[in-house]
């Protein structure tokens, strides 16, 4: 029988630590916490999204996660997008309004 070993959960650690780090590297630049946070949860998605077909989630009973993965993250992530656009409109009307400027 195919045994998945510790390279599965190898990878899905290594995609998590380069996600984390990007993530730290946007609030870095940018010193935006929502959009590090964004980032962090999108590319976790992504990371979870590749390794949906390893048998580790199933040998290990975590159906679950790939249950969550498949249904709500990516709901989850959407609102957090729009939350974050709304965000970027709210402030970017205050400044219009702030400078005498038109918004669009």
């Amino acid at each position: 029988m195919f045994d998945p070993g510790p390279s599965d959960f190898n990878v899905l650690i290594f995609f998590l630590i380069i996600s984390f780090i990007i993530s730290i590297l946007i609030y870095s630049f940018f010193k935006k916490m929502d959009w590090a946070f964004f980032s962090f949860s999108v590319l976790s998605n992504v990371s979870f999204y590749i390794l949906s077909n390893s048998l580790m989630f199933v040998e290990n009973d975590a159906i679950w996660i790939m249950k969550f993965t498949f249904n709500y993250w990516p709901w989850l992530n959407g609102f957090l997008l729009i939350f974050l656009i709304i965000k970027w409109f709210r402030k970017r009307r205050l400044n219009s309004k702030e400078n005498g400027k038109k918004f669009f």
